[in-house]
């Protein structure tokens, strides 16, 4: 009976131990520095104060260069009309609008005399 429970420790005993390496690569093992934090610091306020440090940038924001597509004034009357067709409660309740958008094209589709499947209702 002992002889199973022994082979079950020590299974997880030797699982343990192939986790216990560091999976840490150092990109830098041999790199060696030729100038001090100091100097390398004064190197790059002397760029920033000449302008030669175009790779960095202290200013730069992409969102200022974007634009929304509507106001928010759009939004807001969007809102509203979806508050008051019911669009907004179907799709944010808990079937995220599973039922309405079915019962929505059924209703497209009692307009058309007969829709084939795979037939887009303009073709007919």
């Amino acid at each position: 009976m002992r002889k199973p429970i022994v082979v079950v420790a020590l299974a997880l005993a030797a699982a343990g131990a192939a986790y216990a390496d560091d999976p840490t690569i150092d990109a830098h093992a041999g790199f060696v520095s030729t100038k001090t934090r100091a100097e390398v610091q004064a190197d790059f306020a002397q760029s920033k104060r000449d302008g030669s440090n175009r790779v960095f940038s202290d200013s730069y924001n992409p969102l200022t260069m974007t634009r929304p597509a509507r106001t928010r004034n759009q939004v807001l009357k969007e809102l509203e009309a979806a508050q008051e067709s019911g669009q907004l409660r179907a799709f944010s309740g808990e079937d995220n609008g599973s039922a309405y958008l079915p019962a929505r094209a059924t209703k497209r589709a009692s307009n058309t005399s007969r829709m084939l499947a795979g037939t887009p209702p303009s073709a007919q």
